[in-house]
C-alpha cells in the first residue's frame, strides 16, 4: 500500500472516534500515505494530528454543489489510492468511493449504496457478541486486512493553553449542555439547577456551546450562577475544555474531546448506549436513567415526558458529579 483515504465526513464525535483506525493503518504500513476526508468545518479539530499523514477538508456548502463535489472527486481519482476506506456511507462519500478507481473500496453494507465496494461490512454489531466501543466497531472494516484493535485511544493535537476562565479560586465546571438530538437533551432546567448545586460546593461553572446553542444557555445561565463562554468556535472550544478541571455534558462530540484530551468529564446518557459511545474509564464516567425502553436509539422520545432524560434529576447527577471528584482528589493525593 502507497496511498490510503479514509472518509468520514461528520460529526464531531465520530470524526474524532475512527482517528484509532488510522493510526493503526499508519502502524500497518509505515511508508504509505494516510489521508483523512472531513467536512471542512471540523478541519480545526485536527489540524497538526500525528494519527494520519494529510487532513482533507471537503467544503459541503461550496455552490454550485454538483460542480464542486464533481471536481473534489476527480481530485481524489488524480491521488491514484490503493485502499479506499468509506466510514460515512452517504451518497456524496458513496460518489467519491466510485469515482476513485481504489482497487480495493471497503464500507459499510448500507442499503441502496453499497454497490461500489469490493468489500461490504454489516454495520450492525453482531448479536452473539457484546457491545463494542465505536472505535472499536471500525476495526472490522479491516480484519480482513489483518489490523487488529490493539489501541483504541483518541487522541488530539495540544490545544492552545489560554486561560478562558479567568482569574479566581474553586473546581472550574465546564458544562456543555447541546445535544445533537431533542432526545438526547438534558432539559435546561436541570442544567440550570446543577450549576446552583455546585456553586454550593465551591466551584465555578461555564457555560459552552456552538453558535446554534447560544439560546439555550441563556436558560441555562438564567438565575443562575453559570457564565456563558464565548466559545462558539473547535479551537475555543479545545481551549476551554483543556482547562477546565471537570466537563458536564451529554453523548455528544464535546465528550469524546475531553476524552481525547484527558480532561475529567461525566457524560448523561439517553437513548443513547454508554457500551458504544463512552469508554470504560474511571476519569470518564456515564450517569442515564435505568429504564427497560433504553437504550433505543431514537432521535426524538415517542414517550411522554421523555423520562430518560427529564427524569434524570440535577441532585443525582450532582452526587454521581461529587462522587468524581472525590475520586480524582484521591488519585491526585496518592
Amino acid at each position: 500500500m502507497k496511498r490510503i483515504l479514509v472518509i468520514r465526513f461528520r460529526a464531531m464525535g465520530d470524526v474524532l472516534l475512527a482517528t484509532p483506525l488510522l493510526r493503526a493503518l499508519k502502524r500497518r504500513w509505515p511508508e504509505a500515505r494516510v489521508d483523512y476526508l472531513v467536512e471542512e468545518g471540523l478541519s480545526p479539530l485536527l489540524e497538526g494530528s500525528d494519527d494520519f499523514d494529510r487532513l482533507l477538508a471537503w467544503p459541503r456548502r461550496a455552490r454550485p454543489r454538483w460542480l464542486s463535489d464533481l471536481r473534489w472527486a476527480l481530485r481524489l481519482r488524480r491521488e491514484r489510492y490503493d485502499l479506499l476506506l468509506d466510514l460515512h456511507g452517504n451518497g456524496t462519500s458513496v460518489l467519491f468511493t466510485a469515482l476513485s478507481a481504489a482497487p480495493l473500496r471497503i464500507g459499510y453494507r448500507f442499503r441502496g449504496r453499497h454497490y461500489f465496494y469490493h468489500r461490504k461490512i454489516d454495520r450492525r454489531w453482531p448479536s452473539h457478541l457484546p457491545p463494542a466501543y465505536e472505535p472499536r466497531r471500525h476495526f472490522r472494516l479491516v480484519e480482513s486486512l489483518g489490523i487488529q484493535p490493539e489501541d483504541l485511544r483518541l487522541r488530539l493535537p495540544t490545544a492552545g493553553r489560554g486561560d478562558p476562565f479567568g482569574t479566581g479560586v474553586g473546581l472550574r465546571v465546564l458544562m456543555a449542555p447541546g445535544a445533537t438530538w431533542s432526545a438526547k437533551q438534558w432539559p435546561a432546567e436541570h442544567y440550570g439547577k446543577l450549576a446552583d448545586l455546585l456553586t454550593s460546593i465551591g466551584a465555578r461553572v461555564f457555560l459552552m456551546g456552538s453558535a446554534g446553542e447560544q439560546e439555550l444557555l441563556s436558560r441555562v445561565a438564567a438565575g443562575s450562577a453559570a457564565k456563558v463562554l464565548p466559545s462558539t468556535s473547535i479551537p475555543q472550544m479545545l481551549e476551554a475544555i483543556a482547562a477546565a478541571d471537570l466537563l458536564v455534558c451529554t453523548d455528544s462530540g464535546a465528550r469524546h474531546v475531553a476524552v481525547a484530551m484527558d480532561t475529567p468529564s461525566l457524560a448523561i446518557f439517553g437513548p443513547s448506549d454508554p457500551r458504544v459511545w463512552s469508554p470504560e474509564h474511571p476519569r470518564h464516567p456515564t450517569i442515564f436513567k435505568d429504564l427497560e425502553c433504553r437504550p433505543c436509539m431514537l432521535t426524538e422520545c415517542p414517550l411522554k415526558g421523555h423520562p430518560c432524560m427529564n427524569d434524570l434529576t440535577p441532585e443525582s447527577v450532582f452526587d454521581r458529579l461529587r462522587g468524581l471528584i472525590s475520586s480524582l482528589e484521591t488519585a491526585d493525593g496518592s
